[in-house]
């Protein structure tokens, strides 16, 4: 590997033999940055040089291969830090479309925490250097952290009274991914960001800071209640970073948080702009983490305080997990929430449930939540003339969900359901629906339950009358 690396040197097309390299079986435990950085180290190639000459992005170029096998190669290099930190910006620089090289800021932490000088070296060059990736401040307080705890942590607090907001938001960032030894300095750090609170109102800091007491209430059971006021403080505030920091903790970090946590970022949640895909997805996932929890009632809660605030621009289908999940339980939970928005006069929420069953299966079966349906007259009529109304291009599920109101209809009822199955349903789909009320009328018998004896009534009529 090291001949074929440095034929490719000399002739130019290093980097199309890294690519073609990446994939071989030979790297199959990562020998390609291990035969690099020994080259490196031998005076053969200079990694960092022939890095800084990587060119710009061109359209279909994958980067993904050179830049995954630089990334493992940092925390073995011995150079100076100063000179990996230039390569690694121009790196971010030449990929910022797609943001490949991003993931070289774990790494060069990696790199920094070997030897504390090389923290503090970073850490004096970004502060002097502000045009440099800002994260690289949180990188070198963090990496020094884990070498000089107290040390750093001062760093970062000193940082919370920094002229500029960008340099007191990286602080905070840093001072909630420390990992304490010394649990006393939690406490300063809330009482920290508490001080910074009372000059900065930013969504960025706001966020932050969000982000930062989840964290540090990770490490202690004594933060719980600066949390909560901590959120409560600014129950108004529904700046777009700030509901996203929201939603990471729901789907990523939510086994930090207790119930009455999530709640409060729910309620954050429910003001999230329906064009933010990232955290759209964030809850997404999240609710699908609480209906397997068997919470379905602070799913729906959240899910129509959404739409309230949004004014139904965004319908349930963009929770598509969510609503795959639904699926997996759709004679419970699935039956409980088209019952409710049936029930509903929104308009929108009839649309939804369509839109409930259209983005998974379709036309399949479904029943009612007869717990649900109401005891006065009408309401059965009501649910079929709804049911034949928004999925009336999927018959079958129609006539299940009018199946699951014969045990409860009365006999008005009855024959308005048997009026609205034979036109438009019957008449409309004559083959499909002949042959679920055949299907029906087999299950049934006249040892059967009222249930069964009441649909045999209704299907020998329907089916009269389709002899007619």
């Amino acid at each position: 590997m090291k001949d074929k690396l440095l034929k490719a040197q000399n002739d130019s097309v290093l980097f199309e033999v890294i690519q073609d390299l990446f994939y071989d079986e030979q790297n199959a435990e990562g020998q390609l940055s291990a035969a690099l950085v020994e080259l490196h180290h031998q005076g053969h190639i200079n990694l960092l040089d022939t890095y800084l000459k990587l060119p710009q992005k061109e359209k279909e170029q994958n980067y993904y291969p050179i830049i995954q096998t630089f990334q493992d190669a940092i925390p073995h290099l011995k150079v100076e830090v100063l000179e990996l930190v230039e390569c690694i910006n121009h790196l971010m620089k030449e990929t910022v479309q797609d943001g490949t090289a991003h993931s070289l800021l774990l790494p060069l932490k990696k790199f920094c925490s070997i030897e504390i000088t090389r923290a503090q070296a970073l850490f004096d060059f970004v502060l002097e250097n502000p045009h440099f990736e800002s994260d690289m401040l949180s990188i070198a307080l963090e990496a020094g952290a884990t070498r000089n705890e107290s040390l750093f942590f001062n760093h970062a607090i000193c940082l919370l009274q920094h002229d500029q907001e960008e340099v007191c938001q990286r602080a905070i960032q840093a001072i909630g991914n420390i990992n304490y030894k010394d649990k006393n300095l939690i406490e300063l750090a809330v009482d920290a960001v508490d001080t910074l609170l009372e000059k900065h109102h930013s969504d960025f800091i706001l966020a932050s800071s969000l982000r930062t007491l989840v964290r540090l209430s990770a490490q202690t059971d004594k933060l719980e209640h600066a949390l909560i006021n901590f959120i409560d403080g600014h129950i108004n505030h529904h700046g777009e970073q700030y509901i996203y920091e929201a939603s990471v903790t729901l789907f990523i970090e939510h086994k930090q948080i207790t119930p009455s946590i999530e709640s409060r970022l729910l309620d954050i949640c429910s003001y999230a702009n329906p064009q933010s895909t990232q955290t759209i997805n964030n809850i997404d996932h999240a609710l699908r983490r609480i209906l397997k929890q068997d919470n379905l009632q602070i799913c729906v809660n959240f899910i129509e305080k959404f739409f309230e605030h949004n004014d139904f621009k965004l319908s349930v289908k963009a929770f598509s997990s969510f609503v795959r999940e639904l699926h997996n339980h759709k004679d419970t939970y699935l039956a409980t929430l088209i019952t409710r928005w049936m029930l509903a006069k929104k308009l929108a929420l009839g649309q939804f449930c369509f839109d409930l069953i259209q983005s998974v299966h379709g036309d399949c079966s479904l029943t009612y939540d007869i717990k649900l349906v109401p005891t006065n007259v009408g309401a059965c009529s009501f649910l079929a003339k709804k049911a034949c109304g928004w999925f009336f291009v999927h018959p079958k599920t129609v006539m299940s969900l009018i199946e699951s109101l014969i045990s409860v209809a009365n006999e008005t009822e009855l024959a308005e359901i048997q009026r609205i199955v034979f036109n438009p349903l019957l008449i409309s789909y004559p083959g499909s629906v002949k042959d679920y009320l055949s299907n029906l009328q087999i299950k049934s018998s006249p040892y059967s339950l009222p249930l069964f004896y009441q649909s045999s009534l209704i299907i020998v009529r329907l089916l009269m009358q389709l002899c007619k």
